[in-house]
C-alpha cells in the first residue's frame, strides 16, 4: 500500500512570530517610512534624519525652508512664483483644472506635467481650516514636482522617491533642530507628527496610483517587508497565518 508524506508544519520560534506579527500590526505610513529612510516614524533620531534629508532637497531645487513662510508671510509665495517663472512653469485657470479637481477633490493642488504647469483647487481654498501656510505648503509641494520635472528627475527617480522629495522638502522640519522649541515638544508628539506625515505620504502615492500612475502598494505589505528587511521566509509567513490573525 502507497502512503503519501504529509509535510509537517514550520515551527516558529517566539522572536519570529513576534517579528511577524509587529509587522502585520504596523501601519502603511510606517512600513514605508522604514523602507525608504530605515527608521519607524516613532524613532527618536527619524526628525533628524528627515531634516538631514530635507536640505538636500532644499539645496538640488534652490528652494527656501518653508519655515520662512511664517516671517515672510505672502512673500514666500511670490519667491516660489518667481523661481517657477524661471523655469518655465505657469499656473493654470480655474476652469482649466476643475475637471479634474472635481474627480479627485481631496488634492489641494496638482501639477500638470503635459502643460508644465500647477493647477489650485480654488474649491478647497474655501475651507475654514485653509490658511496661507497650507497654501504655501501646498505651492512647495508642488513647486518640487515642477523642478524635478525640469531636472529630468520623472525619468529615472521613483514615484515613492518623487513624492518622498516633495512631502519632505514642503514640511515644517527645522522647527525641530530648534533647543527652545524642542523642549516644549513630547517625544510622544513628535512621534505622532511623523507618523501623520508618512500616513500622508502613503495617500499622495495612492493618489497617484488612482491617476494612472502605476501600483506600488505591493512593495509596503507585512509580507514583502518580512522578505526584505527581516528576512522572513515565504513559508515562515504562510505558517504564521495558518495559526494567527493577521489585519490583512
Amino acid at each position: 500500500m502507497e502512503t503519501s508524506e504529509i509535510s509537517k508544519p514550520i515551527q516558529l520560534d517566539p522572536k519570529t512570530i513576534e517579528t511577524i506579527e509587529s509587522r502585520f500590526n504596523q501601519t502603511n505610513g510606517s512600513r514605508v517610512a522604514e523602507l525608504i529612510t530605515g527608521l519607524r516614524p516613532e524613532d527618536p533620531a527619524m526628525p533628524e534624519r528627515l531634516t538631514e534629508i530635507q536640505q538636500r532637497i532644499l539645496e538640488k531645487y534652490q528652494l527656501p525652508d518653508i519655515a520662512l513662510s511664517f516671517s515672510l508671510g505672502v512673500g514666500f509665495s511670490r519667491i516660489i512664483n518667481h523661481k517657477l517663472t524661471e523655469n518655465g512653469i505657469s499656473f493654470l485657470l480655474k476652469d482649466q483644472t476643475q475637471s479634474f479637481f472635481d474627480k479627485y477633490p481631496q488634492l489641494f493642488a496638482a501639477y500638470f506635467p503635459d502643460k508644465k504647469a500647477i493647477g489650485i483647487n480654488v474649491e478647497k481654498q474655501k475651507d475654514p481650516n485653509y490658511n496661507d501656510f497650507i497654501y504655501n505648503l501646498t505651492l512647495m509641494h508642488e513647486a518640487i514636482h515642477a523642478l524635478q520635472d525640469q531636472h529630468g528627475d520623472f525619468n529615472f527617480l521613483s514615484i515613492e522617491w518623487l513624492e518622498f522629495e516633495a512631502t519632505i522638502g514642503s514640511n515644517l522640519l527645522s522647527v525641530y533642530q530648534n533647543p527652545e522649541i524642542r523642549s516644549l515638544i513630547s517625544q510622544e508628539q513628535i512621534s505622532k507628527e511623523m507618523s501623520i506625515m508618512f500616513e500622508n505620504f502613503y495617500l499622495s502615492i495612492q493618489a497617484h496610483e488612482q491617476q494612472g500612475g502605476g501600483t506600488h502598494k505591493d512593495k509596503y505589505t507585512p509580507e514583502n517587508i518580512l522578505r526584505k528587511i527581516d528576512g522572513i521566509t515565504d513559508e515562515q509567513i504562510s505558517s504564521f497565518k495558518q495559526n494567527h490573525k493577521t489585519n490583512s
